[in-house]
């Protein structure tokens, strides 16, 4: 599960964005008596850079490790955009994750004053 702290447009139900961000994944052992090790991969759009989007990851029995990626969405182009996370946990794949994301000051999710 990824989560960050932007404002959510909420015409599109996705969070909006202006520049650089911190990006949280919370990754979670199910397993009641089995430690698991794998990869973390953050996938993020074309034109968009990050630092910390690949991690390796130890979890013990029913644990939580918590990892942060910083996102800078260079590209300015309009529409929603996808940041997917991906794991791969002794050897398997699991079931990948999206976030969507829209530039603030692309669309019709800016508020406005009268």
């Amino acid at each position: 599960m990824g989560y960050c702290n932007l404002p959510i447009g909420i015409e599109s139900d996705c969070y909006l964005y202006i520049s650089t961000f911190p990006y949280t994944v919370d990754i979670y052992n199910l397993e009641p008596e089995k430690t698991v090790s794998g990869t973390i991969d953050i996938v993020v759009p074309d034109g968009w850079t990050g630092e910390n989007l690949t991690r390796q990851v130890t979890i013990p029995p029913m644990g939580r490790e918590r990892i942060t990626a910083t996102l800078n969405p260079v590209s300015k182009r309009q529409g929603l955009k996808k940041v997917f996370v991906r794991a791969r946990f002794d050897g398997e794949n699991v079931s990948s994750s999206a976030s969507h994301f829209k530039n603030f000051f692309s669309g019709t999710d800016q508020a406005t004053a009268e």
